[in-house]
């Protein structure tokens, strides 16, 4: 039986389409095409190591960059933490604007520096005849600050009466800076006991109404 021209052509086409159909099944899901959202490695340019890329169909998004190796990164994922600001350190604690009173033998000054006054204490010394004395007396050496950091300390003995006369004639005088656990002071003129544990240390002319230091 001799088939007719459109019958042979038939054929041909059923044959090609069954061609097609085993090529697509045998190579559709073959190792290394990209597909929907599968992740294909491309190679960089100028070589080394490919970088995954995500597909989808033919558009290709490329992963977020790391950051640099010890930079933070954000854990919800929404990019790098911005870097810490350091905190800014606090005063250390020290004497601002102390002055000697001549008029009434006296010593003024201010602490900064401090959160809690009733922390601290200041010693005055003055210098008479060479050498320096704690004042007003030795049981009342540690003086009080104020809540605003000020101080006001008597520069003198109320007794004897010529202690009190070589006292006001001091020539010079020191102030100690220190916390309010302070002890042990063997005596009324140790100054390299108070100095030792002070936190800070002005000394003046107690004929100079000027800041001390200046």
């Amino acid at each position: 039986m001799r088939l007719t021209r459109s019958q042979n052509t038939s054929i041909a086409l059923v044959i090609a389409l069954v061609a097609i159909a085993t090529w697509m099944w045998l190579y559709a899901d073959a190792p290394g095409r990209p597909s929907g959202d599968t992740l294909a490695e491309q190679p960089p340019e100028g070589g080394g190591a490919p970088s995954p890329l995500k597909t989808r169909g033919d558009e290709k998004i490329p992963d977020a960059p790391k950051p640099p190796p010890g930079e933070p990164v954000a854990k919800d994922g929404g990019g790098q933490t911005p870097p810490r600001v350091p905190e800014k350190q606090k005063p250390e604690p020290g004497f601002d604007g102390v002055r000697y009173d001549v008029s009434e033998h006296h010593v003024r000054g201010r602490v900064a520096g401090i959160s809690n006054a009733k922390d601290y204490r200041v010693i005055l010394m003055i210098s008479v005849g060479g050498r320096f004395y704690v004042k007003p007396t030795l049981d009342e050496c540690l003086s009080p600050i104020r809540d605003d950091g000020s101080f006001r300390i008597k520069a003198y003995s109320d007794y004897p009466l010529d202690a009190m006369l070589a006292d006001k004639a001091a020539d010079g005088y020191a102030v100690f800076l220190v916390g309010a656990d302070f002890s042990g002071l063997p005596d009324m003129s140790d100054y390299s006991y108070i100095d030792a544990r002070a936190l800070d240390v002005r000394t003046g002319a107690t004929g100079n109404a000027g800041a001390v230091g200046e």
